[in-house]
């Protein structure tokens, strides 16, 4: 695969590699282009021109999202790819292949997976402070995405502001974006439950941004810039005020033509370095400041010396995938985890839902329409951990659209989960 940016790449559990693609090819594992694996509306010269991730409760069906370059026409879509096909080597859907989802996009593309087993997948409309962020669960990809309108402008006045990566943090409580000729960072907490972007920190940084990385806690932030100077700089978000954030700046590098970062499973952030047969290695990113040990000649990937280089960047992944040992578990009253969340399904709706809360028995249930209004209000007095509420007029009326459901158990208060009513 030869690529100027963007692409992506996906393994099973075992680290063994099904397929990969930069956004308009598809190879299996066997490095042969997949059937109808061609074509595809990514772009190789979008930053994160696509995106792999499983279909919940499957173990053959994966969805392959991308992204055009410069916020061009094709915007994001996906295509499906059924890996129980050719003998386990996989096949590009046919019937399901470049579908639209929205349009124009940055080039920005990252996801995450929710405590419940589901995906977020997260873009940036062009032209506007859109975030848009998609659930996939076992039932497809939902209709409704959420749309948080939050930060600046990502704006039209040049092609280069569609550049830069946008990641979540490995806990998936954080997004961050590097906002190309804007010359600016912005810093979002996300809420994994409802879908929700907010409090936006807007960081100046003065040059040209792209590359942007979480350390595995989430508390330092790295980003790599390339023009008019070229900085490998590091950030600590512990504060989580602006002027401490602005102010805990720390060069890491000055050396030309950095550009990706991305995390591994070694805990390691690597960094690419412009067409280069090198790549760099911040060896410690969960210390501040220099500390974090950053090898600028990290790793020769060319021994034999053919032209092998790294391009742009790196392949985008799941975020969520590199937390490891990280405890990510939230505190306080709004906190949400694997072993005590609360669900609606099905999302989007039709003729009714169920409610669940996973360890506590339900107290009360409350309903607010996209403005905040509380719109519908019941106490369960049973010793329930699931309710069903029915969408007709004895019980209540909604009409389409987006709603959030707040759940109360009997010693906390759950975080609002966002559902969509289907026409």
């Amino acid at each position: 695969m030869a690529t100027n940016e963007g692409c992506a790449t996906i393994s099973d559990n075992n680290g063994n590699l099904l397929f990969y693609t930069d956004g308009i090819t598809v190879w299996n594992r066997s490095h042969q282009v997949m059937p109808n694996g061609t074509g595809l509306m990514g772009g190789i010269s979008s930053t994160q021109s696509s995106i792999c991730i499983p279909l919940p409760g499957s173990t053959t069906i994966y969805y392959l999202f991308t992204v055009d370059e410069i916020g061009g026409p094709n915007g994001f879509r996906y295509s499906i790819v059924d890996m129980s096909l050719q003998g386990g080597n996989g096949d590009v859907d046919a019937n399901n292949k470049n579908i639209p989802i929205l349009a124009p996009v940055t080039e920005k593309l990252t996801a995450m997976k929710q405590a419940t087993g589901d995906y977020r997948i997260a873009v940036h409309e062009w032209g506007t402070d859109a975030y848009y962020v998609y659930q996939l669960t076992s039932f497809g990809l939902q209709a409704f995405p959420v749309v948080s309108n939050v930060g600046i402008v990502h704006n039209f006045s040049m092609i280069q502001n569609t550049y830069g990566n946008m990641k979540f943090s490995p806990c998936g409580d954080k997004i961050s974006a590097a906002i190309g000729y804007q010359d600016t960072v912005e810093i979002f907490d996300f809420d994994p439950a409802t879908g929700i972007i907010s409090n936006a920190i807007t960081i100046p940084i003065g040059y040209h941004v792209y590359g942007i990385e979480y350390s595995r806690t989430g508390d330092l932030l790295y980003v790599s810039c390339y023009d008019p100077a070229a900085t490998l700089l590091q950030f600590d978000l512990s504060s989580g005020n602006v002027v401490d954030i602005i102010a805990s700046k720390v060069m890491i590098s000055d050396v030309p033509d950095i550009y990706g970062l991305q995390i591994a499973n070694d805990g390691r952030i690597y960094v690419c370095k412009s067409l280069s047969p090198i790549v760099g290695i911040i060896n410690s990113p969960n210390v501040a400041g220099t500390g974090c040990n950053y090898v600028d000649n990290g790793i020769y990937i060319d021994p034999l010396t053919i032209g092998v280089n790294s391009g742009l960047n790196f392949p985008a992944f799941i975020q969520s995938a590199f937390r490891l040992e990280v405890d990510c578990t939230p505190t306080g009253l709004n906190s949400i985890s694997a072993e005590n969340y609360f669900d609606v399904s099905p999302n989007p709706v039709s003729d009714h839902f169920v409610i669940s809360l996973s360890n506590e028995s339900l107290s009360q249930i409350l309903i607010y329409d996209a403005v905040g209004r509380i719109i519908f209000e019941k106490a369960v007095s049973a010793e329930m951990h699931s309710q069903k509420i029915e969408l007709n007029a004895k019980e209540i009326g909604l009409g389409n659209g987006i709603y959030f459901v707040k759940a109360f158990g009997e010693k906390s208060v759950t975080k609002m989960i966002c559902v969509a009513l289907a026409p």
